[in-house]
């Protein structure tokens, strides 16, 4: 029972963050945001700049539109702070 038990939690561990893979997959890199609220996963572009890797992927895999996809950042106390509005054509070009 103990062996079966194990067995789960080390498969729940093993279970990817999609919207980290999803970032892989828009040819960003997977990146975690600290702030004093918590922990965020971001998308990561290659001038460094970040969005929220969960409304990215709302975004390209479930097309879900409305989403409004900012660039974001952390302030010198640890704030989440949201900077300019961007588009995924914006993204995609930014990333080539």
């Amino acid at each position: 029972m103990i062996g079966i038990i194990l067995l789960l939690i080390s498969f729940v561990a093993a279970v990817p963050n999609p919207a980290a893979l999803n970032c892989l997959r828009v040819g960003m890199k997977s990146n975690t945001l600290h702030t004093k609220q918590g922990s965020m996963s971001v998308c990561e572009t290659d001038d460094g700049q970040f969005v929220d890797a969960w409304k990215l992927l709302r975004t390209t895999r479930f097309k879900q539109g409305g989403i409004k996809l900012e660039f974001l950042s952390v302030d010198k106390e640890g704030n989440l702070v949201k900077g300019e509005e961007v588009t995924m054509d914006n993204l995609i070009h930014k990333n080539k």
